[in-house]
């Protein structure tokens, strides 16, 4: 019998339809590349994939492997599924089955380079290039299965690249979730969300598969949006902080002569340049968070004397007997930006004072497992279960907050800013009963 010269000769030990398959002396089946033209191509493995349960001949992905006469491997796959029995054909796919992926298959890829996206599948070990769709090659050229992909879809690369996301998608020899990131190449100098994940590849083996969406028209248009807000708040604030200088001179000015209800007049002014302020500081907030420019200056803080420290500091005089600070016994470290965080608990603190009248605000500070928690409860009108999960998106404004001044923004960019910790922020309430607002951080292990 001839043997198909596409055969790589390997010595047995290795699992052929799950089952090792040293009895068979030297398998031919190991590796195949072509098969004489079976398997379209594809790496067949430890067993040939061409017509599943049959010798070649059959017709594959449209062509015919007849030139292979009788295939060795498919002389192993008969021998070991009539070893197995009908359990073998748990085992491996159908024809029909295997038909009917490869048209799923073709079909996504069809569905992907419409929407010009780069997919392309690489081995985990070695970085070869085993499968590229055809709107990559536009971008990269012909030629790219067979290299090692960081020499050909990176420039000046002689190695593994340094944001490799290889090492993440495979834990405890399972596929791990999809990792998503973002990368200007630097190739084409475009800007690509990438989507890694390791499947099985037609041999069994875990490989990498990249699936790349152009974002270049996204992030210019991001950048347009920065520039412009940051163009307009600087335009905004210079008259805004004018107003306010003039409105406070003019109230002392009025008190000093005795005019009390006219100075009273002015608060009114004054109230509404802050609003201004604190609303054009929230959507610069806001656009830095979205865009990832906020770096974090993290060090170990003390929740428990951080917390009373701040909201000492954040609320006015009349209000600091309004409030309640509870602290569990002994310290409660994480590693946080002090700064970032004061916004959180000011915006919590602050709408606690504002939505419960004239009742008390608790700021809790607790341990929770492995996480420290810090709580701002109140005893005000409380929140529509319906509203809970929206409250920390950008603009909601709840229910039942009437006619009360805010912007939308503030829990919105709490929420940035914990889970940019590594955190999480969650709302728990009820009508009439008050409202709960709770973030968790990881507690600092140096410090346990």
């Amino acid at each position: 019998m001839p043997k198909p010269n596409c055969w790589e000769i390997m010595a047995c030990g290795r699992e052929v339809g799950g089952r090792l398959a040293s009895e068979l002396g030297v398998c031919e089946a190991a590796s195949c590349t072509t098969c004489g033209g079976a398997n379209g191509g594809l790496r067949g493995g430890r067993i040939c994939w061409a017509v599943a349960g049959t010798l070649c001949g059959g017709e594959v992905q449209g062509s015919f492997a007849s030139k292979a006469l009788s295939c060795t491997a498919c002389e192993v796959f008969k021998r070991v599924q009539e070893e197995e029995g009908p359990a073998f054909r748990l085992l491996m796919p159908t024809q029909a089955d295997y038909h009917g992926m490869v048209e799923q298959f073709v079909s996504t890829m069809s569905i992907i380079d419409a929407i010009n996206g780069v997919v392309y599948v690489a081995d985990l070990d070695t970085h070869e290039v085993l499968f590229v769709n055809p709107y990559a090659t536009t971008l990269f050229g012909e030629g790219l299965v067979g290299k090692r992909c960081y020499e050909v879809l990176q420039t000046g690369q002689t190695g593994p690249c340094s944001f490799c996301t290889n090492a993440r998608l495979v834990v405890n020899g399972q596929p791990a979730p999809p990792v998503v990131w973002e990368l200007q190449n630097t190739v084409t100098d475009r800007w690509f969300m990438c989507i890694d994940k390791a499947i099985r590849w037609w041999d069994g083996r875990l490989v990498r598969m990249e699936v790349a969406i152009d974002i270049t028209e996204r992030k210019a248009a991001e950048r347009f949006r920065d520039e412009y807000v940051g163009l307009i708040s600087h335009d905004l604030r210079n008259p805004l902080n004018s107003l306010g200088l003039e409105a406070q001179c003019a109230r002392r000015s009025l008190l000093k002569k005795g005019l009390t209800e006219e100075a009273e007049n002015l608060d009114a002014v004054l109230a509404s340049a802050r609003r201004m302020n604190t609303l054009i500081a929230d959507l610069l907030e806001t656009t830095r968070l979205e865009a990832g420019y906020v770096v974090l200056e993290k060090r170990s803080l003390e929740l428990g004397v951080w917390a009373a420290q701040t909201a000492h500091r954040i609320v006015t005089p009349e209000a600091r007997g309004r409030l309640v600070i509870r602290t569990d016994d002994g310290p409660v470290n994480v590693l946080a930006d002090a700064g970032r965080l004061d916004r959180v608990l000011e915006n919590l603190v602050s709408n606690a004072l504002k939505y419960s009248g004239e009742a008390p605000v608790t700021v809790a500070v607790r341990r929770q497992g492995d996480d420290a928690v810090v709580s701002v409860s109140d005893l005000g009108v409380g929140l529509p279960a319906t509203d809970l999960p929206k409250l920390f998106q950008r603009f909601f404004r709840a229910s039942t907050h009437g006619a009360v001044n805010g912007t939308g923004l503030g829990l919105y960019n709490a929420r940035l800013l914990i889970e940019a910790h590594g955190g999480r922020i969650w709302a728990e309430s009820e009508p009439g009963r008050g409202s709960q607002f709770h973030f968790a951080l990881s507690l600092d292990p140096t410090t346990e």
